[in-house]
């Protein structure tokens, strides 16, 4: 049981629907104050990671990508793009200018984008979880040249019975 009730349980009766209300006189004194002043303090390994992350996105922002799938503008920055060296994306907008268009459905883009972001890692419960919808992401990790993302997918089809 929560220990406020239990609390208030020791303070008065509850035996009705209006006794379940709580007010201010209900709560004990010390869940009322809050600290203000903050637990722990920034480690110096914490600070330097806090750098290191800043000086990234400043460079992001230097190299900043918009690709244009299928009617649908997705912004990224070369860095996250050259993460996979052999895929299309990092070839076709490696002397990138201005927005570049891709005749190919949106639909799954975002999942891609997110692949390669997260240093071609995914789990495989953020993949579709359709038969359709994994063989729609197959035809498109095999375009944009993304195999390890491709197998991640098979392999989540196999999963799935329907």
């Amino acid at each position: 049981m929560d220990p406020i009730i239990k609390q208030m349980e020791k303070k008065r009766q509850i035996t009705t629907y209006e006794d379940l209300i709580i007010t201010e006189e209900d709560i004990p004194d010390e869940m009322l104050t809050f600290d203000t002043e903050p637990k722990e303090t920034i480690d110096h390994f914490q600070k330097e990671n806090l750098e290191d992350k800043i000086s990234d996105i400043r460079k992001q922002t230097e190299t900043k990508n918009t690709l244009n799938i299928g009617g649908f503008k997705f912004v990224t920055s070369k860095q996250t793009l050259s993460k996979e060296p052999y895929s299309l994306l990092n070839h076709i907008t490696t002397d990138m200018k201005e927005e570049i268009f891709i005749d190919r459905p949106a639909k799954h883009f975002n999942t891609i984008l997110n692949y390669i972001r997260n240093d071609s890692t995914i789990q495989l419960t953020l993949l579709p979880n359709t038969k359709e919808d994994l063989l729609e992401l197959k035809i498109e990790t095999t375009f944009y040249h993304l195999p390890e993302l491709k197998k991640k997918t098979e392999y989540n089809e196999k999963l799935i019975k329907k």
